[in-house]
């Protein structure tokens, strides 16, 4: 009997469900690294972490997370916009419900996400290690596999609006991802972006390199400086005498590092500033994004002057 569009024949099946049984491996030697670049103390409980952490998201995931992602031809609420339907959150049966598991593809594109879900919500673990308590790291997991997760997984394979660009001109094939790299590596990688701006900086452990490595960049600076500015062509009378005096790797790398120590020096300096004052860390972000942006433009108005003069 031909096989319908879909279907999988049983030689099909059975790879697909030994590659699916693979990712837990992947699990295992995630936490195995976040261990292993912790404190030998918590050892234990950085595993503790990663097992609870895993089970907590698949439960989560199994109860509402797939009913959010839903999959492509699954129920979905769309937005229409100029005759157009985007696909913006999956509504399928709470709890992994209806006929799902009626077909082999579907049951193990569930079987695949309840590992993959785990998986995005282990990769933080890393990020916080030794920081975090038990029951915080769950209740994030479980916020990651109920929403985030979900919500990022329709768009890119539920058929959502993401993988709907395919339907514009000049976009291609919509967003594909093949290997999880956007839907579970890059979902990991901002919730661990995530975890250390509400954690903060480790007290008392990057003191000395917040002055140091400036510190060994402004000498940089300097001997790059003393080496070849004095023989340089160009200078700062004016934008091609600016243009003119970069040509030179040594001077572009020698300028490149006078912002770079600069924005350092300033920025570990408030850190420093507001944790003795207790400002809370997460006021502190913004300070930190207006300090590079407002540096810039103090660099930007200084070689305007210097031209005009």
């Amino acid at each position: 009997m031909p096989m319908q569009p879909g279907e999988l024949s049983e030689a099909a099946t059975v790879l697909c469900a030994v590659a699916i049984l693979l990712l837990p491996l992947a699990v295992a030697g995630l936490a195995l690294i976040n261990t292993g670049f912790g404190r030998g103390r918590n050892a234990a409980h950085s595993m503790i972490c990663a097992i609870s952490v895993f089970s907590v998201a698949a439960l989560v995931y199994l109860a509402v997370g797939f009913s959010l992602q839903s999959y492509p031809g699954g129920p979905s609420l769309a937005l229409t916009v100029e005759g157009r339907s985007w696909s913006l959150l999956g509504a399928a049966p709470l709890m992994m419900g209806g006929h799902l598991f009626d077909q082999p593809a579907l049951a193990l594109l569930a079987c695949l996400q309840l590992f993959a879900v785990g998986l995005a919500a282990v990769i933080p673990l890393g990020a916080g290690s030794g920081r975090w308590r038990l029951g915080a790291c769950c209740a994030s997991s479980a916020l990651l596999a109920a929403i985030v997760y979900p919500l990022f997984a329709h768009w890119v394979w539920g058929g959502g609006w993401l993988a709907q660009l395919g339907q514009l001109e000049r976009c291609g094939s919509g967003a594909l991802d093949l290997g999880g790299a956007a839907v579970i590596q890059a979902i990991g990688g901002i919730s661990a972006l995530c975890v250390l701006w509400i954690l903060g900086p480790r007290q008392g452990k990057y003191e000395i390199s917040g002055m140091a490595i400036p510190a060994l960049l402004s000498v940089a600076y300097a001997g790059l400086i003393a080496a070849f500015f004095a023989g340089s062509e160009g200078g700062f009378s004016s934008i091609e005498a600016v243009r003119t005096l970069f040509q030179s790797d040594a001077l572009l790398v020698a300028g490149w590092l006078h912002y770079l120590a600069f924005d350092l020096f300033v920025g570990a300096w408030e850190v420093r500033t507001a944790r003795a004052e207790g400002i809370p860390h997460l006021s502190v972000i913004p300070c930190l994004a207006l300090t590079f942006l407002m540096l810039r433009a103090a660099y930007a108005r200084r070689a305007t002057l210097a031209m005009e003069a």
